[in-house]
């Protein structure tokens, strides 16, 4: 069972709505009137032998549309934002895959070049003049060590 106050408050709900699209709707005259059980009504027509009262009702302002534009760009920057971020990501993970990549190929590189110095019993260099310079064994040791070096920072790194 529904309250008296309860009652009230769907009516000027109801109302109010009434009166809203009615306003919206640019529809005539809307009127209040009170029948025999003491509940409002609202309606854009005269009833007979009731004591009503003419509603001013203004017209809805041209800024009401703006919040579901202001809604609609809201979601339009958040979808943008989400897509800006999602392509970040994408170029994160390439550059990612390209390093990766790169470190292998350096990696290969000083591993190929280790095994050669390693299975060599001498090693040259060719200098600016185009003349070999063999290397001493503290000088192979070094270039071995060096290439040690490079694998633990290309392959393990």
């Amino acid at each position: 069972m529904l309250t008296r106050l309860t009652v009230r408050i769907i009516q000027a709900a109801t109302g109010f709505c009434l009166s809203c699209a009615l306003g919206v709707a640019g529809a005539g005259d809307v009127y209040r009137w009170l029948d025999e059980q003491g509940r409002v009504h609202f309606g854009d027509r005269l009833p007979e032998g009731q004591m009503v009262t003419k509603l001013r009702l203004h017209p809805a302002p041209e800024s009401q549309g703006a919040p579901e534009a202001d809604r609609s760009q809201a979601r339009e920057r958040l979808l943008r934002y989400y897509d800006e971020r999602r392509a970040e990501q994408r170029e994160a993970a390439a550059r990612t895959r390209q390093e990766q990549e790169a470190r292998e190929v350096r990696c290969g590189e000083a591993r190929r070049r280790l095994g050669h110095y390693e299975a060599a019993g001498r090693i040259f260099v060719t200098g600016e003049d185009g003349q070999r310079h063999f290397l001493s064994g503290e000088e192979r040791d070094q270039l071995i060590a060096r290439m040690r070096a490079e694998i633990s920072r290309w392959c393990e790194g």
